[in-house]
């Protein structure tokens, strides 16, 4: 007997409806187990408001970039430092 553990995103439709066809076989052995780790790209609520809070002090700062009129997104990041 070979074991294959799937690891996937429970919010993805796609990842859950492949995972639900695999149960509707009925030719494996469907063993859960949910994961205990945090997701480090998730921010807890205080986090997100405080980063939201910090860019509203930078923008009344005038410490944020704006794109000039008429320019185009290469030519913007280009000028900022930002390889394309």
């Amino acid at each position: 007997m070979a074991t294959i553990t799937i690891s996937y995103d429970g919010r993805n439709k796609i990842a859950k409806s492949v995972v639900e066809l695999i149960r509707s076989l009925e030719v494996f052995k469907v063993l859960e187990t949910k994961s205990e780790e945090k997701d480090p790209s998730l921010l807890t609520k205080e986090e997100f408001f405080a980063k939201i809070e910090r860019a509203e002090q930078q923008a009344e700062r005038g410490e944020g970039i704006a794109m000039l009129p008429g320019e185009d997104l290469t030519h913007f990041l280009t000028r900022n430092g930002y390889a394309i």
